[in-house]
C-alpha cells in the first residue's frame, strides 16, 4: 500500500515542476507504485478532491476554521497562525514550518493513502449540530499525526488550493504510460472514456483491474444497450464542482475563492461500473 507520505513528496516535486513532460512521467513513475484497491484515492487526490467532479463534497472548513485547526495541532496561538497565514498567502507553508518546528519529522511514514483519504472524506461528510466542532478536531488529529511535506498538501485540500499543476489531461497521459503502451490510440481511449464519466478514479480503477479492453468493452457494450443519444456511462449531473470536464460547454465559472467551496457549476457525466 502507497503512504501518504510518498505520495505528498510526489506532490512535492510535482509543485515545483513546470514541464509537462516531466510532469507526466513524475506521475507515471508514482502511478506504478499504486494498486488497484487505492487508485480512486490517489486520482481525486491528484484532483485536490476527496470525491469525483461530480459530486457535490464541501468541507465546510473556512480559513479561520483552518487556522484554529493548526493551532491546535501545533500548539500556537491562532492569531500567530493566523499572522503568519497571511504573511504567506499559503496555509500549506504555514503548516509545514510549523510541523517541522514541533519535530514531526518523519511523523506519519505507517499512514497509507487509503487511511488518510478516509479520514478526509469522513470530515467532508460530517453534518449537524457539533459538525463545525467535529471538523475543526478532525483535521487537529490528522495535522498532528503527519510529517512537515504531508501536512502542507494535506491542509490545503479543505480550501481547495493545492498547487501541484496537473491537469486531468495531464494524469490520463501518465495513466497511458504507466499502465499501457503509451499510444496515441490509447490515449484517445483514455480521454474519451474520461469525457464520459467524469471520473478519475473510477477510469482508473478500471484500468487497472480490466486494462484498455474494459474500458472499451464497457463503453461499447453500453452503446449498444443504451438507447440512441444517450449510453449508459452519460448521466447528466448538475452537482457543484471545482474543475469543468472537457466535455463541459465554455465559461466564464463563478469561484468562490479560499473558502473551502466546490466552485464550478456545470453539466458532468458518470455511472461507470467496475466490478
Amino acid at each position: 500500500m502507497l503512504s501518504f507520505a510518498a505520495l505528498a513528496q510526489c506532490f512535492e516535486q510535482l509543485e515545483h515542476t513546470s514541464s509537462r513532460r516531466q510532469l507526466t512521467t513524475l506521475l507515471a513513475d508514482l502511478l506504478r507504485l499504486v494498486d488497484a484497491d487505492e487508485i480512486a484515492e490517489v486520482s481525486y487526490l491528484l484532483q485536490g478532491r476527496v470525491a469525483p467532479l461530480y459530486e457535490p463534497v464541501e468541507f465546510g472548513l473556512g480559513e479561520r476554521s483552518i487556522e484554529k485547526a493548526v493551532s491546535q495541532a501545533f500548539g500556537v496561538d491562532q492569531a500567530e497562525v493566523h499572522a503568519k497565514d497571511a504573511a504567506a498567502g499559503d496555509v500549506g507553508l504555514v503548516v509545514a514550518e510549523l510541523a517541522a518546528a514541533a519535530g514531526k519529522n518523519g511523523a506519519g511514514a505507517e499512514r497509507s493513502v487509503r487511511e488518510v483519504f478516509a479520514e478526509l472524506r469522513a470530515l467532508a461528510n460530517l453534518s449537524g449540530s457539533g459538525s463545525a466542532e467535529g471538523k475543526v478536531g478532525g483535521l487537529t488529529k490528522l495535522l498532528a499525526g503527519l510529517d512537515p511535506i504531508s501536512g502542507k498538501h494535506l491542509v490545503r485540500i479543505p480550501l481547495g488550493t493545492s498547487r501541484l499543476g496537473v491537469g486531468d489531461v495531464t494524469v490520463l497521459a501518465a495513466f497511458n504510460e504507466a499502465r499501457l503502451g503509451g499510444t496515441k490510440l490509447e490515449k484517445q481511449a483514455l480521454e474519451d472514456a474520461y469525457n464520459r464519466t467524469s471520473d478519475l478514479g473510477l477510469l482508473g480503477e478500471t484500468l487497472w483491474r480490466q486494462g484498455i479492453e474494459g474500458v472499451t468493452a464497457r463503453r461499447a457494450s453500453a452503446r449498444r444497450a443504451e438507447p440512441a443519444g444517450q449510453t449508459r456511462w452519460e448521466r447528466p449531473c448538475t452537482a457543484q464542482v471545482r474543475r469543468c470536464p472537457r466535455a463541459a460547454p465554455p465559461g466564464p465559472w463563478p469561484t468562490t475563492g479560499r473558502t473551502g467551496a466546490i466552485v464550478l457549476a456545470q453539466p458532468g457525466i458518470h455511472d461507470l461500473d467496475v466490478s
